[in-house]
């Protein structure tokens, strides 16, 4: 938070192909690297290292901002680490421009979002629910992950007829 934005870095940094792909998108280290962020740096200059702290953040929410703004989205619900960023949380309540809260302030701690996703993409895969959609990429719905019997036989539920249109965390 004592670093100041560096507008021509973050200008090089957005010009990543990748931010010009329609989502659903995913990438790694094979696109964002050290080697990458080295070469921009280098054609860019000195930047110190607060700089550069605060111009990635922006970056993150910049990009994150974005992509919402396709969709007709009244509320952003955030979880993982980040939301013990308070930089990451103030410039991405910037660039929204809608509500952001946390998922702790929905109900489902911020720590825990991997475990209830498996946890739902479990019961989904037991009732024979697809866990995918075009949202992920996926060329059509699919049942995803396998259940292996123990000892006894495997005995799973009839398949639902009807899947379900939202989920509810109490």
């Amino acid at each position: 938070m004592r670093g100041h934005l560096h507008p021509e870095l973050l200008a090089r940094l957005m010009d990543h192909p990748h931010f010009q792909r329609p989502p659903p998108v995913s990438t790694g280290r094979e696109a964002f690297s050290a080697d990458w962020l080295d070469a921009v740096l280098a054609e860019v200059g000195d930047v110190a290292d607060d700089d550069l702290l605060t111009t990635l953040t922006e970056l993150t929410a910049v990009t994150v901002g974005t992509a919402i703004q396709q969709y007709d989205a009244s509320e952003v619900i955030a979880s993982g680490g980040g939301v013990r960023n308070p930089a990451l949380l103030a410039a991405l309540r910037r660039s929204l421009g809608i509500p952001l809260v946390t998922s702790d302030e929905r109900g489902l701690p911020s720590s825990a979002k991997e475990t209830a996703m498996w946890a739902l993409l479990g019961f989904l895969t037991w009732h024979g629910v697809p866990g995918s959609t075009s949202a992920t990429g996926s060329r059509g719905p699919r049942v995803l992950g396998r259940i292996s019997p123990g000892e006894g036989p495997l005995r799973l539920p009839e398949p639902v007829t009807v899947s379900p249109a939202r989920l509810r965390v109490l």
